[in-house]
């Protein structure tokens, strides 16, 4: 488990960047947000289906999980807030 601060996160596109301890850069997705560990957890429903929104504040300490993805770059997953 990685520890790091959220640097921005676009919740419009539900993507942004974590950097962490040791200064490294890494792309977070809001699928990768454990929601339940998170305050910014919002529930939008319609008639057909229910889709939950997952947000991270800039500044906001987390844990994450570190992997890398040849064409991508490092990626936080299962990122929880500290």
């Amino acid at each position: 488990m990685h520890t790091g601060q959220v640097v921005w996160f676009n919740d419009s596109k539900g993507f942004g960047l974590i950097e962490t301890e040791n200064g490294q850069t890494v792309f977070v997705h809001y699928t990768s947000i454990q929601s339940s560990s998170i305050q910014n957890s919002i529930q939008f429903s319609n008639a057909t289906n229910t889709k939950e929104f997952r947000s991270l504040s800039p500044g906001q300490k987390v844990e994450f999980d570190l992997y890398e993805d040849e064409a991508k770059g490092y990626l936080a997953r299962n990122v929880v807030s500290c």
